[in-house]
C-alpha cells in the first residue's frame, strides 16, 4: 500500500499506521455490507474512494506475509523453493572455501 492508498483510507475513517517500504497495491480485498469478500478490486485512489463511499471495508492484512521456505542454518526467510535452495549453496562454499 503507498501513501496515496494509506491517505485515502484515512480519509474515510481507517487507522493506518505508517509501514516501512510502503508499495502500490494494484489490487486489494473488499467486504460488502452483506459480509461477502470482493477479491481483487483496483486499488488506486479513485477507485478505492468510490467503493468506501459505497460502504464496501478494505481487507487490510497487519502482519508481514508468511514466507513458506525458511533456511535450517541461519533461519532466513524465502518466498521460492528455488531462492532457498540457492541461498543454500552459500552455506556449503563457506565450508569448502575456509
Amino acid at each position: 500500500m503507498d501513501r496515496n492508498q494509506q491517505r485515502t483510507l484515512e480519509t474515510f475513517g481507517f487507522a493506518i499506521e505508517e509501514l516501512p517500504n510502503l508499495k502500490t497495491t494494484p489490487h486489494m480485498d473488499f467486504v460488502n455490507r452483506e459480509g461477502q469478500i470482493i477479491h481483487g478490486l483496483p486499488a488506486d485512489s479513485y477507485h478505492m474512494k468510490r467503493y468506501l463511499s459505497r460502504g464496501l471495508k478494505p481487507i487490510i492484512e497487519n502482519s508481514k506475509p508468511q514466507n513458506d521456505f525458511v533456511c535450517e542454518v541461519c533461519g532466513k526467510e524465502f518466498k521460492q523453493k528455488i531462492a532457498l535452495s540457492g541461498h543454500k549453496r552459500t552455506h556449503t562454499k563457506n565450508l569448502k572455501g575456509g
